[in-house]
Formats: structure tokens, sequence, C-alpha cells
């Protein structure tokens, strides 16, 4: 089975099954996702915040973010070699869905309560300038995958002028169907330069 040449480093794509690809695509956005607010998002967060609880929640995340690995670990070792993947799955699921509720249910608030609007703002755009252009089509594909209506509206509203008409007529469309709820896009799927 082609895959990754040792775990983290894939091997080439046009080898890999679809599965295998769609898994290293999304352990690498959940990467970037968890590198942005341990090293850049949560230390704004927490200079804003004095109650001990609220400081605990946010220590809780990277906390959790430390667990992830581990069970990507599991799920990365099926793929590679040809295990049973329902148990790993199914531990990485549960891992990451507590992890996101917990974090919607207390640091998201805090966030609201807490951070500026400029904050936000040089938060994303910190994020968004450590990404290629290559990388940042696939990272708001990842991220409006499975986004309402409202919430897709706020994050196309502060791209530049350009970015969400490219989103709504190429990106969107290429997408085609999801795995698990995330996008299969590739660069150059509908001819689209990144």
């Amino acid at each position: 089975m082609a895959g990754p040449d040792r775990l983290g480093q894939p091997g080439p794509e046009h080898l890999q099954p679809p599965v295998e690809q769609v898994f290293l695509r999304a352990r690498a956005q959940l990467g970037n996702h968890h590198a942005a607010e341990d090293d850049d998002l949560w230390p704004v967060l927490r200079r804003a915040l004095r109650d001990p609880a609220s400081l605990a929640a946010v220590d809780a995340m990277v906390a959790e973010h430390q667990q992830i690995p581990s069970a990507l670990a599991g799920v990365d070792a099926a793929l590679r070699g040809g295990g049973e993947l329902a148990a790993p799955v199914e531990h990485l699921s549960t891992v990451l869905l507590d992890h996101l509720a917990h974090e919607e249910r207390e640091v998201l608030p805090l966030i609201e309560q807490h951070l500026t609007l400029a904050q936000w703002r040089a938060f994303l755009h910190k994020e968004r300038d450590k990404r290629s252009l290559r990388e940042r089509p696939e990272f708001l594909t990842w991220i409006l995958d499975d986004a309402g209506q409202q919430d897709s509206a706020a994050v196309l509203a502060e791209l530049p002028p350009p970015a969400p008409l490219v989103y709504r007529r190429i990106l969107k469309p290429a997408i085609g169907h999801s795995v698990g709820g995330r996008s299969r896009w590739t660069p150059g799927a509908s001819g689209a330069a990144a």
C-alpha cells in the first residue's frame, strides 16, 4: 500500500488511496489549526483573562491538543499497516468531538467576550500570512465545508475582495462531495489557480 514514507511524510500523492489522501490532509489541517490556537490565539486570550476558571479552560485546550496526535497516529498506523480502522477512527472521533464540544462550550464564549475585533483580525491575518498562496484555498474550503451561511459570510467578509468571488465561483463548486464532512478539493481540481 502506497502511503507515508514515515509518519507525517506522505509518499507520492498519486499513489495514495483516496482515504489516505483525505486523512493526510485532515491531519495537516488539524495540525495547522491547533498550532495557530496554541501559538497565536491562546496567548492573546490568556492576557485578556483574569478569572482562574477561564484560564484553566484555555489551559485545557492546550492539554487536549496534546492528546490528538496519538489518536491520529492510531489511524495512520492502521492505514499504513492495512489494519482494522474502526477502533482507531472511533477513538479519534471521540477525542476530536469531545474537544470541539468543550472548546465551543467554554472557550469560544471567552474569545467573543474578551478579544477585540482588532485582536481577532490580527490573529486571522497572522495565520493567513503563514500559509502559502497555494495552501490558502484548501484551508478555506476546509473551514467553510460544514459552515452555515452566517459563519461562511463572516469568514468571507474578512478576505480581500477577489477571494469571496473565487470561493463561490471556483472553489466551492470544485469541492464536489465530502468524505466525513471534510472537503476533497485538491489544488487544480477545477483548473483554478491557487
